[in-house]
């Protein structure tokens, strides 16, 4: 059963293009976005952010966040396979040594908008790495996560 949970948190990961993004502003109120992303085994979700976007500025400004990751194709929207992870956030410096091949995946996952945006002066790279959350696979089918790499810990029956 424990490969089911990996090949689910798998697909999510691999096949999704987008993470729904929850942060806080300085007045700590809640702020939601949209934001693609790609998978890196050694910094967890990678995003590619503006900082002519709220995000960004939150995202500089706090230690963490909460992404909701959902497969919606032809499913009961009561029943979505999802992961909401709650991770720790660190920016990715362009002289880092994984800087140029995390953007080089990012334009083989997310497409050739990429090399236009890792251009412009403006754009971040963050890690989002994975501290907790929950794997929903269904009606009665729900998981407490934790740690990077991520981890089933147990199945949530209330």
């Amino acid at each position: 059963m424990e490969a089911n949970y990996h090949k689910e948190i798998e697909h999510l990961i691999q096949n999704i293009p987008t993470i729904s993004l929850a942060t806080v502003d300085e007045s700590q109120i809640p702020h939601a976005s949209l934001l693609p992303f790609v998978w890196h085994q050694s910094h967890g979700l990678m995003v590619f952010a503006s900082a002519l976007s709220p995000h960004t500025t939150h995202l500089k400004h706090n230690p963490s966040c909460s992404v909701l990751i959902y497969d919606s194709v032809g499913v009961d929207p009561f029943a979505l396979k999802r992961m909401q992870l709650k991770c720790f956030i660190s920016q990715i410096a362009t002289t880092h040594k994984d800087y140029n091949s995390i953007l080089d995946q990012m334009h083989t996952k997310l497409g050739p908008t990429v090399s236009m945006l890792r251009s412009l002066p403006d754009f971040t790279l963050f890690a989002l790495r994975p501290e907790s959350g929950r794997l929903i696979l269904g009606f009665g089918k729900a998981y407490h996560l934790q740690g990077f790499p991520i981890t089933v810990i147990e199945h949530i029956k209330k």
